[in-house]
């Protein structure tokens, strides 16, 4: 330890700084969560406005969150549902016609998120497969 407690002195700035930045970080986690949720009702309030039941609107909703939850950001989200209502309308699509339209856009875009975590998996198992070839030839 250093002459007149210095080191500890210092060792306690650290272990504070650390605290503030862990609870900095948790108040970013949660800042982004309640926007994603934000995001995800001002989706819902567009499709409501746009025509869409309630009915509709809730099984939407559902698959919104799926495909936020899936890894797909709100925002894109919003922007593919925000897409396909626009040239939805201008086909004259209105009601459960419209919802079915928004279902099918938002299913296309989760079977695409899902094809390529398939093809990530895939990419790393060759990987390994190839590291494991590397190594018994080093043998």
């Amino acid at each position: 330890m250093k002459k007149g407690g210095r080191m500890k002195g210092n060792i306690n700035k650290i272990i504070s700084g650390l605290f503030i930045l862990i609870f900095w970080s948790y108040g970013l986690y949660l800042n982004a969560e309640d926007s994603q949720e934000k995001l995800i009702s001002e989706i819902k309030q567009e499709l409501i406005n746009n025509g869409i039941g309630i009915k509709y609107v809730s099984g939407i909703e559902k698959q919104i969150k799926t495909l936020v939850k899936n890894g797909a950001p709100a925002e894109e989200v919003g922007n593919i549902v925000s897409y396909t209502v626009k040239e939805a309308q201008r086909q004259g699509l209105k009601g459960r016609a419209l919802a079915l339209r928004v279902h099918e856009a938002i299913r296309a875009r989760h079977k695409q998120l899902k094809e390529k975590r398939v093809q990530v998996r895939e990419i790393k198992r060759l990987e390994k497969q190839m590291q494991r070839k590397i190594k018994r030839r080093k043998k």
